[in-house]
């Protein structure tokens, strides 16, 4: 397993590493939790229950296992600060897959979420996975522009996608062609990390 030591933008020292057995069911919980109460745009709006969050990492273990997931977990101290997952497609769309990343809203906008990118779009390419595929609030205009800037482009208008404050909103489908991201979108390798 490896871990990655960095260092943020604000100088806090972070490290990231795969789901691994060290981390435990409480901890993603209360991030995922955090985010449901800052009302993040993330597709859960409800708090996850210990419970629910032991079935969800059961079947994200066995998707690791199989090949099928990127799972990066991002933290400070013994605080989850930010997560990164893939899930590969299967069957005709198994060169593809759907990407979902979440940062703590006091880490945002300090470089994690590139380096979080970096990392998995990066396992994604060494799988040879063709497209990383991301959907984004349409009101969510500064991770539109995060992704934007790191090569992913608008496909699809997904309307009324998204209950928000009990009215749907549209969600934006973003593409990335793997082939060359790195060089395009990060440019050399120690730069990132």
């Amino acid at each position: 397993m490896v871990v990655y030591n960095v260092k943020l933008k604000n100088g806090s020292e972070i490290q990231i590493a795969p789901l691994n057995g060290s981390i435990n069911v409480k901890q993603i919980a209360n991030f995922i939790n955090s985010l449901v109460e800052e009302r993040s745009f993330i597709s859960r709006d409800k708090k996850i229950t210990h419970h629910e969050q032991r079935s969800e990492l059961k079947v994200h273990k066995k998707k690791i296992e199989e090949g099928l997931m990127e799972y990066l977990i991002a933290l400070h101290g013994k605080n989850i600060i930010g997560q990164a997952m893939a899930e590969r497609l299967q069957h005709r769309v198994r060169g593809n897959a759907f990407i979902r990343l979440y940062i703590a809203e006091s880490y945002r906008q300090l470089g994690l979420g590139k380096i979080l990118m970096y990392l998995v779009l990066n396992g994604l390419k060494r799988k040879k996975v063709v497209n990383a595929y991301i959907e984004v609030a349409e009101k969510n205009i500064p991770a539109i522009k995060f992704y934007k800037k790191l090569g992913f482009k608008k496909v699809a208008l997904l309307p009324n996608w998204m209950e928000f404050d009990g009215n749907y909103i549209n969600a934006i489908g973003m593409i990335m062609e793997l082939k060359n991201h790195v060089e395009k979108a990060y440019g050399p390798y120690e730069n990132i990390l």
